[in-house]
């Protein structure tokens, strides 16, 4: 083409390289973009509170926002709801059973306000609501600390204990300490205590401390119930459908990889002393009364929390787009009508309008899905599924720590490395399963029940994947030098302990019968002595109770009788790698079939109830799932408890579990509500019709309808007559 030929077409050729045409159509669609963020070219609903934000009021940077805060969230519920709970129960001498109130707040609030803030929040500035939100989860977290410091630590976790320490000269000559107080002859051997005020307010279950937790997460119930549904609104608002997906599925991916960020969070703050602001910590990891810095998890999350929000708030109220795309107006409608942002979005079927109009769609859409007898089995499928998987969730920590006896910073992190798999690749499987095979309805339902029955063929293994009991006397085994055959458990008093006023601790001793004590002072010992073990540089002092009167048998080395050295005595136990193994298998088959079971929720219901579906299914998930898991889990994992701890007469939190008894009970329970689940999926699976006609050739048979003068028509349905003035309009008729 010539220089003529491009002058007289209206086009200039481009000169010097720059990236510029000059063509005039070109010309005015830059200015138009150039000027798209002045503020005399927006209205007021898309522009910024603050001016230097409009130029970064992207939705690309609002769902990298708000994809960080369902990272942090989830990373805080795995941290603060499972990886330091057992932490959380010692610290405020809390039994199991006692533990639900701050577990469930967060949900009962969502379930209150997830319906209201669905309905009313679209017409609302969604971005100031979404920031809003989570600002307030960051305060309910950070509120979560302040027993922390507003309340002194009990003084088991705070008193330095006779033990092991690394480094520290010995003291000279084998200073003794006598461990063993002897008691008045009038008080017949026994231990009276006298309690002060302060020590009766600070006995037993400490839940009015825990107060302040359980209001923090009120206010996180309050915080997160307009994240979800407003977010995806808003970016479906924003971008085109195909964009919304993905967003959608990296929300998905940001709230995995977050669990796994928390379960480390929790650990690496449980190997923190707890008091490692107040001052001089003796204690070290390791010890019965070391207690981690649970306290720090909320902290951590809490912040970063209120760091993301606060710039969520100032996007606008409605994003202005970059571009100016020429359509009819056919896919925006789409959009609005097929995308996934509407699912997120109530329809209540409005016939009419008003207030009155707009109750009468809400209750016959709730009709429909409750008569639904498909949708209806699925759901409480996902019910009993979720059950189950929220008691394990919340109290896996604790039984690793409990029925492997691994630490309290160690456990967290092995259950993230347990979740891993299924967290990264489950839901990716399980979508590329769907997609590959094409899956119908009755497809997907068979999918799920094909599976099912594997996810109980790995909980029967983890009924026989555990350990036994220690031997602890008076606990799980009568003392050694007992001539009594039948003694009631527990039952920590033996003639050998008789004149000894023990208290009710536990820290436990190994004896060099290889059974374990409560104490030393339940041992019997009267004396401490320190051993130098190590070399020059390289020294520890090992301190060895003396002097045990209720511990038979002879060292080893034939120097010492009746001793006693600080710790629980090992008991071989090979099964926490065989665990860890068939966890990550069970947790990834669990996670493929969350796919399909999402997929049948939406294809289970008529088009128009899509939306309301959503928001009924998060509903009942929560009122049947989410809530009550957790008190009938910790109220049957209380049964296992055989050791509590008391002071001035009252109990507190469970000092030694029968973990046989808590490894049925948790599998238990686990494998029942999976049983009601599997029920539930065939019964959904046998009511799903399979399709007369293959979707594939996209038409029906057509009905005959006779109107008013006798003429007969055909009607292919509203759906094949919309399908067919596209296709017109497409071709151009």
């Amino acid at each position: 083409m010539t220089v003529d030929n491009e002058t007289k077409n209206g086009y200039h050729p481009v000169q010097n390289g720059d990236n510029i045409t000059a063509g005039d159509k070109t010309k005015k669609q830059m200015v138009s973009d150039e000027e798209a963020y002045r503020d005399d070219q927006l209205k007021q609903e898309e522009k910024c509170c603050c001016g230097f934000m409009q130029r970064l009021a992207s939705p690309y940077l609002f769902g990298v926002l708000v994809c960080s805060l369902y990272f942090i969230q989830a990373a805080a519920f795995a941290s603060n709801g499972g990886g330091v709970l057992s932490t959380i129960e010692r610290r405020f001498q809390l039994k199991t059973s006692e533990l639900a109130p701050f577990l469930i707040a967060n949900d009962i609030m969502s379930v209150i306000l997830v319906l209201f803030v669905t309905y009313y929040g679209h017409t609302s500035h969604r971005p100031r609501l979404i920031g809003g939100g989570g600002f307030l989860v960051g305060v309910g977290l950070l509120l979560c600390t302040l027993p922390q410091f507003i309340y002194d630590t009990p003084p088991q976790f705070t008193s330095k204990q006779v033990g092991m320490e690394n480094n520290t000269t010995p003291s000279a000559g084998g200073e003794t300490y006598q461990v063993c107080q002897i008691a008045d002859d009038t008080m017949g051997g026994e231990s009276h205590e006298v309690c002060t005020e302060e020590e009766e307010r600070n006995s037993g279950s400490l839940m009015w401390q825990v107060s302040w937790i359980i209001i923090g997460q009120l206010l996180t119930g309050i915080g997160t119930s307009p994240i979800s549904p407003l977010s995806v609104t808003y970016m479906d608002d924003s971008l085109k459908r195909t964009s919304t997906s993905v967003y959608v599925a990296c929300m998905f991916i940001s709230s995995s990889l977050g669990s796994l960020c928390g379960f480390t969070i929790s650990g690496f703050c449980l190997s923190i002393n707890a008091d490692f602001l107040k001052g001089t910590v003796f204690t070290t990891p390791g010890e019965p009364n070391w207690l981690g810095a649970w306290w720090l998890t909320y902290a951590i999350t809490g912040v970063l929390t209120i760091a993301v929000s606060i710039p969520i708030m100032m996007f606008p109220k409605k994003m202005h787009p970059k571009k100016k795309e020429a359509d009819d107006g056919l896919e925006k409608e789409g959009q609005e009508q097929n995308g996934i942002g509407s699912l997120y979005r109530l329809n209540a079927h409005n016939e009419g309008k008003g207030i009155c109009a707009s109750l009468k769609g809400f209750l016959s859409a709730i009709r429909r899905l409750v008569t639904n007898l498909t949708f209806m089995s699925l759901i409480l499928g996902v019910c009993a599924f979720l059950f189950s998987m929220m008691g394990g969730f919340v109290f896996m920590a604790k039984y690793i720590e409990t029925q492997f006896s691994v630490s309290a910073a160690m456990a967290p992190m092995i259950f993230g490395i347990m979740m891993a798999p299924g967290s990264l690749f489950g839901n990716l499987i399980g979508g590329f399963v769907v997609k590959k095979l094409k899956l119908t309805k009755k497809g997907m339902a068979r999918m799920v029940v094909v599976l099912k029955p594997f996810s109980l063929v790995f909980i029967i293994m983890f009924f026989f994947i555990g350990c036994e009991n220690r031997d602890i006397a008076g606990i799980t085994v009568n003392y050694p030098t007992s001539n009594r055959t039948t003694v009631d458990l527990p039952n920590l008093n033996a003639n050998c302990n008789a004149d000894c006023a023990c208290p009710s601790d536990y820290t436990p001793v190994c004896g060099s019968d290889g059974v374990t004590y409560a104490t030393p002072c339940h041992a019997g010992c009267l004396a401490t002595m320190e051993e130098v073990l190590g070399g020059e540089v390289d020294t520890m002092n090992v301190t060895m109770y003396t002097n045990c009167s209720c511990i038979t048998g002879v060292d080893s080395d034939g120097v010492f009788h009746h001793t006693a050295v600080p710790g629980e005595c090992p008991k071989e136990c090979n099964s926490l790698v065989p665990f860890v193994a068939l966890s990550m298998v069970s947790a990834l088959l669990a996670t493929i079939m969350g796919n399909p079971g999402f997929m049948l929720q939406l294809r289970t219901v008529h088009d128009d109830d899509r939306s309301i579906a959503v928001g009924f299914t998060s509903l009942l998930l929560r009122l049947f799932g989410f809530i009550p898991s957790p008190i009938v889990f910790g109220s049957a994992i209380q049964t296992a408890c055989i050791f509590l701890q008391s002071s001035c007469g009252k109990t507190g939190n469970c000092l030694v579990y029968d973990i046989v008894h808590f490894r049925y009970t948790l599998m238990g329970l686990t494998f029942g509500f999976e049983c009601l689940a599997t029920v539930a999926f065939a019964v959904c699976y046998f009511s799903i019709k399979e399709d007369k006609q293959p979707e594939a050739e996209g038409f029906q048979p057509m009905q005959e309808v006779n109107g008013r003068d006798g003429t007969t028509f055909s009607d292919h349905g509203e759906d094949e007559d919309n399908d067919l003035e596209l296709e017109f309009k497409q071709s151009g008729v």
